[in-house]
């Protein structure tokens, strides 16, 4: 089984990934896997912010374990740099992580 995620936590720079964005939203700071955080999306004309629920890689290694799946890999990928996007922050912060259950 594969699983992808987004990595909020680990994407302060503005990407096309959701993030909570300590800067816009102070509050997040204070937020712990679970609880809701208020992002912006980036890959989209609409600035409006949203919810979304923090979810630490901690937190999913917890939940695999507790769901009896055996964790066989974990991926973080970059952007290479030479796609035909405007990347902010891909290259060097990884926005997804790939869990390989």
């Amino acid at each position: 089984m594969v699983k992808g995620v987004s990595r909020p936590a680990n994407c302060p720079a503005r990407s096309a990934v959701p993030r909570p964005n300590e800067k816009d939203f102070p509050e997040n700071q204070l937020a712990k896997s679970g609880d809701k955080v208020r992002i912006i999306v980036t890959d989209h004309a609409d600035p409006r912010p949203v919810e979304d629920i923090l979810w630490t890689d901690e937190a999913y290694r917890k939940v695999f374990e507790e769901a009896g799946l055996r964790l066989r890999g974990k991926y973080d990928p970059l952007a290479a740099g030479d796609e035909p996007y405007g990347w902010v922050s891909e290259v060097e912060i990884a926005p997804w992580a790939v869990y390989v259950l």
